[in-house]
């Protein structure tokens, strides 16, 4: 008699565990995200728009502070190679245009003080400031002609020729032209390197956002619909 009744205690337990697990899934509510990925996306924001500033001012910041050290290394270097470029290169070409000054201050007798481009441009063109302010009359350009004596040049005949000397001296300027073009470039390298530096750490933080987004894992409570039993939902995505 006691074998039946614990027997038949047993049966009702099981049955109404079985009844339980039927109705844990029949009604489910609210979705509760584990990671919460809406944080997540906030701080991965935060952190491109950071990075993308720091690669403003200093290309390759940006990715270093994201953990691409191999592409900060690239954008580092082409950063100081353009830095040490620019400066030393725009250096140089002060250089030969003092030379140029030197060179015509020794054998044109200029007065290197306080000029102009347009008179060391007239420098290089004309023997002296005679046949400078002739071709300036004739032309009727009377307000470019030079009467001072501090503007006086005229190229000497020595070893070389008149023509020979203004030469040499247009050398040294086209010289320095040419080395200021240079530096030119790679400040334009620095601008473009800051660009191209800016837009990488754009793309790969949205490719990043954009794997995040389909991964997913998310946990839902779920009710019977007399609220007798309770269960949880566990989904996740790819």
């Amino acid at each position: 008699m006691k074998f039946s009744k614990v027997f038949l205690f047993i049966s009702l337990m099981l049955s109404l565990s079985v009844n339980a697990q039927v109705t844990v899934v029949e009604m489910t509510t609210d979705t509760i995200s584990v990671f919460e990925q809406e944080t997540q996306s906030e701080r991965s924001i935060k952190s491109a728009r950071l990075a993308m500033l720091a690669s403003a001012a200093f290309p390759g910041v940006g990715q270093q502070y994201l953990g691409k050290s191999k592409t900060a290394l690239a954008f580092f270097g082409m950063e100081v190679l353009s830095i040490f470029g620019a400066v030393l290169l725009e250096k140089y070409s002060r250089q030969l245009e003092d030379d140029a000054h030197g060179y015509a201050a020794l054998h044109a007798g200029v007065d290197a003080r306080g000029k102009d481009e347009r008179f060391w441009t007239a420098v290089g063109r004309y023997a002296d400031m005679n046949a400078y302010n002739s071709d300036n009359w004739s032309n009727r350009e009377s307000g470019y002609v030079y009467s001072s004596e501090s503007m006086n040049w005229k190229w000497e005949n020595g070893e070389l020729s008149d023509e020979q000397y203004q030469k040499r001296y247009n050398g040294f300027r086209d010289a320095s032209r040419k080395i200021h073009t240079a530096a030119s470039i790679c400040i334009g390298a620095m601008i473009i390197n800051r660009v191209i530096s800016i837009v990488d750490i754009r793309a790969s933080t949205r490719y990043k956002a954009h794997q995040k987004e389909n991964l997913s894992f998310k946990v839902t409570p779920s009710f019977s619909s007399d609220f007798s039993a309770a269960g949880i939902n566990i989904s996740t995505g790819f």
